[in-house]
């Protein structure tokens, strides 16, 4: 049977908010879509990190940046940057920070993991 399900970011199911960070986030069945704005001096490790009582991410990343830079650097010393207009895949156990001074603005697409609720986001 085909199914047709859309929603509006302007309107999301949930909103999260942390430090220097803004996240308005619409679930689908299976999936998770966000749309998140970091702003200038945002790092993982301060902003959301120490409310999670955790020093690394464990979120798989799948988006789209839409302005702004985003430093990544893993666990095991890998480093890259996201720009705008570049789709990108990041892993788990990493930590990002904002370069420059634009907010880093991006969509994310996040499989909600098998027997989860729907409440997973690219914020934790």
């Amino acid at each position: 049977m085909a199914s047709l399900e859309k929603r509006s970011l302007a309107a999301p199911d949930r909103e999260l908010t942390y430090d220097k960070t803004h996240g308005a986030v619409v679930d689908f069945d299976g999936m998770t879509i966000g749309h998140y704005t970091y702003a200038p001096g945002w790092r993982w490790v301060e902003s959301i990190g120490r409310v999670l009582g955790a020093d690394m991410c464990l979120v798989e990343h799948y988006g789209y940046a839409l302005s702004g830079s985003l430093r990544v650097r893993h666990e095991d010393g890998t480093e890259t940057q996201v720009t705008p207009g570049e789709v990108y895949h990041i892993s788990s156990r990493h930590r990002g920070e904002v370069v420059g001074d634009v907010a880093f603005e991006t969509v994310e697409f996040l499989p909600t993991p098998k027997g989860a609720h729907e409440t997973h986001s690219a914020l934790g």
